[in-house]
């Protein structure tokens, strides 16, 4: 019982992480960054293969490493949400996870 219980946790998982549901991108770099005046409530991250994925503003960690990894030119991988919402003018994806490398 408990190795089934394993296996179906770690098919969950993978499905989560590797299925359908996410828009994932190795190996690219942020190309621009994209913030309005006032109190805007998203940022759009533009990627060197023109995906653009945004960040809620409120949070602050995920939107220090955004600007951070921009700045150093520093290579990442990333995870976002399917689902397409438009910031500004502009179709983006939620941002889930960042990975630098």
């Amino acid at each position: 019982m408990k190795k089934l219980l394993t296996v179906l946790v770690l098919v969950f998982v993978s499905t989560q992480v590797f299925g359908f549901g996410w828009v994932h991108t190795r190996d690219t770099t942020i190309k621009e960054i994209i913030q309005w005046e006032g109190n805007s409530p998203k940022v759009v991250l533009t990627l060197q293969n023109g995906t653009r994925c945004y960040i809620p503003t409120q949070e602050k960690e995920l939107y220090s490493l955004a600007l951070s990894l921009y700045m150093a030119k520093r290579k990442i991988e990333i995870h976002c949400h399917e689902a397409e919402v438009n910031v500004g003018g502009y179709p983006s994806h939620k941002v889930h996870r960042i990975i630098a490398r």
